[in-house]
């Protein structure tokens, strides 16, 4: 089987208000840290490349 291609990078990033406080900062680093978190990403850019036809044929990889 050949190797992928990669053609495309996409980054996200993440921003809370500068004046959240620890308990704030602690919830959304657990969220993010939730392995549900990734499989969610996943899951709705997957469905957002199966609503475009040309993009259908790419696979996805969602790294932390």
């Amino acid at each position: 089987m050949p190797e992928p291609v990669l053609l495309e990078q996409l980054h996200l990033s993440l921003f809370l208000p500068i004046a959240a406080d620890k308990a704030v900062v602690d919830a959304a680093r657990a969220g993010l840290d939730d392995p549900q978190f990734l499989d969610s990403v996943h899951a709705v850019v997957r469905n957002i490349l199966d609503a475009v036809p040309a993009l259908a044929p790419l696979s996805v990889a969602v790294d932390w």
